[in-house]
């Protein structure tokens, strides 16, 4: 019931680095199908962004399961409802790990450079090798995971192009808080960043933070993020089927009037429409 979407969500405390594959999307090894509970069949995504020049933007996708509920591909549509790339996916059915990933573009005026990528496992369930190829089937980018005692991701090392250390990550477990403290360093070991965000080995630990709320079903239904000095900086509202999988998820922009109220605006909305076999 809580869950696993809560590490999804809370992810995004999280400032993602200029890696392409960081440690924290390792710790949080979760895309948008991972989470999902019950035997999904389909899946329509539909983004919605609301931007501050008063534009909107939408975003539309299409993800096919198998019977193992196992992802097979995505589908992302133009405006216009035409595909304008496809990803699929390759997976051990046996122990249900990410092995490819494949983009073909269709309809589409900005090409993908980067369009194979290769997971590599050795025991656990988290890759310690991942690689990214171009077009023309050359690796540009490889990153090198090494795991903890406990088999979660503890280091990880960047090399672009191969051969060439970018830099490095850091992750330090304080499970009995249900944290993960991480640090981003260069290539020659300075810290040039560091964050906290929750973690928990088990699916159903709800979080005691006055940043959450949840349902009595323990599922997440509103979350805020906050600045280091306190300030809300924005609001987070979600709403569930039956199963426990979030269909509709909305972000609000949240400025403090100088009478004091809170004034909320909001800046996208998510909706997923699933079924199930």
């Amino acid at each position: 019931m809580t869950k696993k979407l809560t590490l999804l969500l809370l992810g995004v405390l999280i400032t993602a680095c200029a890696y392409s594959q960081s440690l924290r999307n390792h710790i949080f090894f979760k895309d948008d199908w991972s989470s999902i509970m019950g035997r999904p069949k389909t899946m329509k995504t539909v983004s919605v962004s609301y931007r501050t020049n008063g534009e909107v933007g939408n975003k539309v996708e299409l993800m096919q399961f198998d019977e193992r509920s196992l992802p097979v591909y995505k589908s992302s549509l133009n405006d216009n409802g035409t595909v304008s790339k496809i990803e699929y996916f390759k997976y051990d059915t046996l122990k249900r790990l990410l092995l490819e990933r494949y983009i073909l573009d269709k309809n589409t005026d900005k090409p993908t450079r980067r369009v194979l990528f290769y997971y590599t496992y050795q025991d656990g369930k988290y890759p310690v090798k991942y690689q990214e190829l171009n077009r023309d089937s050359v690796v540009v980018s490889e990153t090198h995971t090494t795991m903890n005692a406990m088999g979660l991701p503890e280091e990880s090392f960047l090399f672009e192009p191969v051969g060439v250390f970018v830099g490095s990550e850091k992750a330090i477990y304080f499970l009995d808080q249900n944290k993960v403290a991480l640090s981003v360093l260069d290539n020659e070991g300075s810290i040039t960043f560091t964050d906290t965000a929750f973690f928990s080995l088990s699916p159903n630990v709800r979080v005691n933070s006055p940043n959450l709320r949840y349902n009595e079903r323990g599922d997440l239904i509103w979350s805020q993020r906050q600045a280091k000095s306190g300030t809300v900086l924005n609001e987070y509202d979600y709403i569930y089927d039956e199963k426990n999988n979030f269909i509709k998820k909305s972000m609000f922009k949240v400025t403090t009037k100088p009478n004091g109220k809170k004034r909320r605006e909001l800046t996208q909305v998510v909706e997923r429409t699933i079924t199930y076999w």
